[in-house]
């Protein structure tokens, strides 16, 4: 099963979207179709906005925002607005040079629309290479006073981590502290596993369904 979007709750910083692939679709509150489905975005938003109103998209070897089908690249700094006259404002940037992630912050005081999930959102990331979580200021979602890294990594068997600590009850050989060489291999990570390692500690998280969010 493909990987799929997860919240990862972060101590000392919040909750976080990683979100699998290339492009994460921006819009308001998810809304009913003429077809009895409903069209909701990957993050929507508490704002006047169409349900699906852009996306953040990989563009050769940078984002750019997709809007209306035209493409406009996230250059100095990756600044983007949405909305009648720009009321949703956002970042788009991948601030590690060896992985193509992207990091996307919503600046304006926007929150996440009613029950689609965390009632607050630190950011989103998009894990169109490996997610990188640890104390830089190059990682994807930085903990200040970590010691280490967690990376994490989409696949079509689901979500991977590197730099886990065993927990407890795990079986013999499973894996070692953050810094053994066990710790180095890439092992299933899913919703309800808390992971620790390098001085970060969170918990993944599954999405409500985009059922139970529209209405």
């Amino acid at each position: 099963m493909p990987a799929p979007s997860l919240i990862a709750w972060v101590d000392a910083l919040g909750a976080v979207l990683l979100r699998p692939g290339d492009r994460l679709t921006l819009g308001g509150p998810p809304r009913r179709s003429g077809d009895g489905g409903d069209e909701s975005a990957d993050l929507p938003l508490a704002a006047p906005l169409s349900p699906v109103q852009a996306a953040v998209v990989r563009a050769g070897e940078g984002w750019a925002l997709e809007e209306r089908g035209a493409l406009t690249a996230l250059n100095d700094g990756g600044a983007f607005t949405l909305g009648r006259d720009g009321a949703v404002r956002g970042t788009a940037t991948a601030p590690h040079p060896l992985s193509a992630a992207a990091v996307v912050r919503i600046d304006s005081a926007h929150r996440p629309a009613p029950g689609w999930g965390p009632v607050r959102l630190e950011h989103a990331v998009i894990a169109a290479g490996p997610v990188i979580v640890g104390g830089g200021t190059d990682c994807h979602v930085r903990v200040r006073g970590a010691t280490g890294q967690l990376l994490f990594r989409p696949g079509p068997d689901g979500w991977q981590v590197r730099g886990a600590e065993p927990t407890s009850g795990s079986e013999p050989g499973a894996a070692a502290p953050a810094g053994g060489s066990a710790a180095l291999e890439w092992r299933p990570a899913a919703a309800g596993d808390v992971l620790t390692g390098g001085g970060v500690s969170l918990r993944l998280e599954a999405l409500p369904s985009r059922e139970s969010s529209a209405g």
